[in-house]
């Protein structure tokens, strides 16, 4: 009796799978797309109603590109890009059309032996499901690894948990490995839709930007004052903080508005001096700014229009000392880049912070010093009322030091999430 019992409650497990499956196929099918380049095909899903997501890759060197709704020979123009990430291999594509049915994104943490469904275009067979489980989270590799079939075409589905959420974007599989698929988890898709542009970018690469507002989706080739695409998002989970893994580069603030660029020790000076935000390139030469971002005054950072993206602020002197002792001893060593410093005073970036020696600008006389040897860092806290708190790494020292500058001063910005 309990053999039949066991037996019964298996069969209804498996049979409530099979429904399950089916029910989240008729669901969520139209919400996923069949996405063709002039380099090949691959897979999408639309995340809101004129956006999809995919992979990086399926639009790498891609020139054009259209979508085809599942069940359908509709095909819709892809405008162009709002955001990507080459790092993690996603991109967000903005098309022409409005009518799209979002997936959601699930908040819930995925554990090994769940239950998944992968729909995609392998070979370009679009609509495809395939069924697996969560064989591993690859911490390494900052994966889901699942054993649900993705073949050539399948790259940037939608994979969902058992209750029709999205949990992660297929990204592929080890050739010649027997079901060793992995998924981009959603969170990390999440991130990178704060960073979203109003305006597409050209998949050409020419660098013109598509004017989505005008009805003849005219193309222009200046940006528009208050929104610029992101190319590139880097970030870093240390402990329970997630951080930017990159220098603040913006010369806007969250809001669209036009932060100054202090292009002379003149105009420097007179923002201090008048208490307004001002950001500068190291030596004034734009050069430096591709690598080490901007330098900023903490007018600029406690700016109440936002310095950050939404989603995101400049750490307090608190949240800094709460990375510094989760790192213990040799913090710096850990934070500082395993490249760009000055005779032998490399990291180990064992943390992935990635800081590098961007220099500071002195708070008098506007000039700087330190780019290659030092690297300085604003928190939000004031030490007093002409001085802030924040973090410095040097070429000589493996610690994490926690100096207070003038507010005039010029310093590195890293982000870090709410």
């Amino acid at each position: 009796m309990i053999l039949l019992a066991s037996l019964f409650v298996l069969l209804s497990a498996n049979l409530f799978g099979q429904n399950a499956a089916s029910l989240i196929y008729q669901k969520a099918v139209n919400s996923v797309v069949t996405i063709e380049t002039n380099e090949g095909l691959g897979s999408g899903f639309f995340i809101q109603k004129n956006l999809v997501a995919t992979n990086y890759h399926v639009i790498e060197d891609a020139n054009s590109a259209v979508i085809y709704l599942n069940n359908t020979n509709t095909s819709y123009e892809v405008e162009g890009y709002v955001a990507l990430d080459e790092q993690n291999d996603l991109a967000i594509l903005k098309v022409k059309y409005d009518a799209g049915v979002p997936l959601k994104l699930s908040q819930t943490m995925v554990k090994q032996g769940d239950d998944v469904l992968v729909i995609g275009s392998p070979k370009g067979l679009a609509a495809t499901i395939t069924k697996g489980i969560v064989s591993n989270l690859n911490a390494e590799l900052k994966l889901i690894q699942i054993d649900a079939a993705i073949s050539h075409g399948s790259s940037g589905g939608p994979v969902f948990n058992i209750t029709g959420e999205v949990i992660g974007v297929a990204v592929g599989g080890i050739e010649n490995g027997q079901n060793l698929n992995f998924a981009i988890p959603a969170k990390t898709l999440e991130n990178l839709l704060l960073f979203k542009s109003s305006y597409a970018k050209s998949l050409s690469g020419n660098n013109q930007y598509i004017d989505g507002s005008q009805s003849n989706s005219t193309i222009n080739n200046t940006p528009p004052t208050n929104s610029k695409p992101i190319t590139s998002i880097k970030q870093v989970q240390i402990g329970t903080q997630i951080w930017m893994a990159q220098n603040s580069n913006v010369d806007h603030f969250r809001n669209g508005s036009l932060i100054p660029q202090a292009r002379t020790d003149e105009e420097w000076l007179e923002a201090g001096d008048n208490h307004l935000p001002a950001w500068c390139y190291y030596n004034n030469d734009p050069a430096y700014g591709e690598k080490y971002g901007k330098l900023y005054n903490w007018y600029a950072v406690m700016d109440s229009r936002g310095l950050c993206p939404t989603g995101w602020h400049v750490p307090s002197d608190a949240e800094w000392t709460i990375l510094e002792n989760y790192l213990g001893s040799e913090a710096g060593t850990k934070l500082k880049a395993s490249y760009g410093w000055y005779e032998g005073g490399n990291g180990t970036n064992s943390s992935g912070f990635s800081g590098l020696p961007g220099g500071y600008r002195y708070s008098h006389l506007g000039f700087f010093n330190g780019v290659g040897f030092f690297g300085y860092w604003w928190s939000s806290t004031e030490s007093s009322s002409t001085s802030a708190w924040g973090r410095a790494l040097g070429y000589n020292d493996g610690g994490a030091n926690r100096p207070n500058y003038s507010k005039r001063s010029g310093f590195s910005v890293l982000c870090l999430r709410d």
